[in-house]
């Protein structure tokens, strides 16, 4: 059971998930529905086109095995600096680019956390569901627009709720924690299934990294609706600033 959370959402305080470098959380690894996905907006620089030693061909001994000191270097400083990148500078010529699986979690569970008013967020909910998509799922920018209108409702509905029981941030937290957990056991019981059929496959580690991993909890749901509403806002900007569609990908 979730335990009471004192205090309203605020999208400048209350700040979790990953950062930009840090690893994408279990379920973008490892989970079934999350695997594969990505969104991003290309940028609309006029000499948007590839480096000519961007491209994988031209990584720095790419053929050695066995690579020195000084070589680890050179291969480490080409993907900082040159691999995948543009003549704009932006790396695979775009403004935007990351995991989307939070938005789609939050798109896929607002119904049941707003049912009064889920028709008045049709672009979060075509965003996470799969028959949308053939393969790729492209925003314009008018839809772009009409996103971030939601995304500011959905804040404010979140931040004006109060903090009592029939408050409407609680339903969507409590469906977030129990998806989590769902998938958390799920997770365990199959890597205990491989150990047992599987008994030469080296799957120990993984499983105590699993068990050690941050149980789901209340802070890490307020963090994923955080995560979910500033990426969707991020999208929809950077739409908006390269007059370019938003291009979601599963």
């Amino acid at each position: 059971m979730l335990e009471p959370y004192e205090g309203k959402l605020s999208r400048t305080v209350l700040r979790g998930g990953r950062s930009g470098n840090a690893p994408l959380p279990l379920g973008a690894v490892i989970g079934r529905k999350a695997m594969g996905r990505w969104a991003e907006v290309h940028c609309g620089c006029p000499n948007r086109c590839p480096l000519p030693t961007s491209g994988w061909q031209c990584e720095p001994h790419r053929k050695r095995r066995r690579l020195t000191a000084k070589q680890r270097e050179e291969r480490r400083l080409w993907e900082q600096t040159t691999k995948d990148m543009y003549e704009c500078g932006h790396r695979n010529g775009c403004l935007l680019e990351f995991w989307p699986g939070y938005i789609i979690q939050f798109g896929r569970l607002i119904n049941s956390a707003f049912p009064e008013t889920r028709h008045d967020f049709p672009i979060f909910a075509r965003v996470a569901d799969r028959r949308s998509y053939h393969e790729l799922l492209l925003l314009p920018t008018d839809q772009a627009r009409l996103w971030l209108s939601e995304t500011d409702s959905i804040w404010r509905i979140l931040e004006e709720g109060g903090t009592g029981p029939n408050d409407a941030l609680e339903p969507l937290l409590t469906a977030i924690h129990d998806e989590d957990s769902e998938l958390r056991l799920s997770l365990e019981k199959r890597l205990s299934e491989i150990r047992i059929h599987l008994p030469f496959t080296r799957v120990n580690p993984f499983i105590e990294s699993v068990r050690k991993s941050d149980k789901p909890d209340l802070q890490s749901a307020v963090d994923k609706v955080v995560e979910a509403l500033e990426d969707a806002r991020r999208l929809c900007l950077a739409s908006i600033e390269s007059g370019n569609p938003i291009r979601l990908l599963w």
